[in-house]
């Protein structure tokens, strides 16, 4: 007997490829796009503003700089009154870590990676996020958060990350 799943439901491994897919597609684009003066730069200047060296899922691991981990966070789903569709949130956690030479310069720095990830969701297209779903969707919704983690300094190199909460919000038939 085959299996008949009332809803197909946005799974949160889905979600995150197509999250990485967008990032590793968009992300470099929209930061030299954000900053130009950098993006002329050669990649030895400490200015220069990087694609990310690390991608990982999880956790950072801190090997290269800049650095960026993606990963789970929750997924709640409601039925309409209905019952003929899903109203799905699904969050996940996008970690950035960046290092600079000095406290206002690694803050900047982070602040201008944050700035450009946001652009980068943000400019998706629908179609991105329902890559390779077997869901049917009708409707997203994109909603970020941005917090900031202390500096830290070790040899006069400064360390600070931040985390990107995003949640998507699907209407699925």
């Amino acid at each position: 007997m085959a299996a008949n799943p009332k809803y197909f439901a946005v799974q949160e491994e889905g979600v995150i490829d197509n999250a990485l897919f967008i990032i590793e597609r968009d992300f470099k684009l929209i930061l030299d796009e954000f900053n130009p003066i950098e993006a002329l730069l050669s990649p030895d200047d400490p200015q220069y503003m990087e694609d990310f060296q690390e991608r990982a899922l999880g956790q950072i691991q801190k090997l290269v700089f800049p650095t960026l981990a993606i990963g789970p966070n929750r997924n709640a789903a409601t039925e309409s009154d209905a019952s003929d569709r899903l109203h799905q949130a699904v969050r996940f956690d996008i970690y950035i870590g960046v290092t600079a030479d000095s406290a206002p310069n690694v803050t900047r720095k982070l602040m201008k990676y944050m700035a450009a990830l946001d652009a980068t969701l943000r400019s998706a297209k629908k179609s991105d996020w329902k890559r390779n779903m077997s869901a049917i969707i009708f409707g997203i919704v994109l909603e970020l958060e941005h917090v900031y983690g202390s500096i830290r300094e070790r040899e006069s190199v400064y360390y600070r990350d931040a985390l990107m909460q995003v949640t998507l919000v699907f209407n699925e038939q």
